[in-house]
C-alpha cells in the first residue's frame, strides 16, 4: 500500500549535506522510498530551509536553482496557511518551526513523518521515523515511534558495506 511520507526539514538537509555522517543512511532510505513508489512530501518551509543550506554550498545561482528544482521534483508539497499557523500558535510544541512542520503534515494527512529527532515531535499523533547508523558497516535501522502513544517498532534494512 502506498503511503504519504513527510520529510522533516532536518532530513532534507541531511540528504543534501555530503559531509554529514547520517547522509548515507538518509540517501538509502530516500532511494528505497522512491523505488517503493510512495508519495514523498515536504513543506514549503522545508523547501526554504533546504534551499538556504544549499545556497551556502552552491554560489552559482543558476546551478543552485537547477539543483533545487531537480531535488524537489521528487516531492509533493503540503499546505501551510493561516489555519496551520493558528494551530502552531496554540500548540504544545517547544519549537514553533517543528510545530509548523507537524501541522503542515497533519493537515495534509501524512501517514509517516521522517525526522532526525522525534523528540522534536513529542506531541505527534502521526508515526515518526528516525534513523541512525548502528555499526561501522552501515547496518541501517529505523526507530519508528508515535511519540504521543510511545509505541515503538524497530525495522532493519539489509546491511550495506562501505566502498
Amino acid at each position: 500500500m502506498t503511503k504519504k511520507i513527510f520529510f522533516d526539514a532536518n532530513i532534507l538537509v541531511n540528504l543534501i549535506n555530503e559531509e554529514y555522517k547520517v547522509n548515507e543512511p538518509t540517501i538509502y532510505l530516500f532511494n528505497k522510498l522512491c523505488n517503493n513508489k510512495d508519495h514523498l512530501y515536504c513543506s514549503p518551509t522545508s523547501f526554504a530551509i533546504t534551499y538556504y543550506f544549499l545556497s551556502k554550498a552552491i554560489r552559482d545561482t543558476n546551478m543552485l536553482n537547477e539543483k533545487s528544482i531537480r531535488f524537489f521534483s521528487q516531492f509533493q508539497f503540503t499546505r501551510e496557511d493561516s489555519s496551520t499557523i493558528d494551530k502552531v500558535k496554540k500548540s504544545k510544541f517547544r519549537d514553533l518551526e517543528d510545530a509548523l512542520q507537524y501541522y503542515s503534515a497533519e493537515d495534509s494527512k501524512m501517514d509517516v513523518i521522517i525526522t532526525s529527532n522525534y523528540f522534536d515531535l513529542e506531541h505527534s499523533k502521526i508515526l515518526c521515523i528516525t534513523l541512525w547508523n548502528t555499526s561501522i558497516n552501515f547496518s541501517y535501522n529505523f526507530n519508528c515511534t508515535c511519540p504521543s502513544s510511545n509505541k515503538t517498532n524497530l525495522l532493519k534494512f539489509p546491511q550495506q558495506t562501505e566502498n
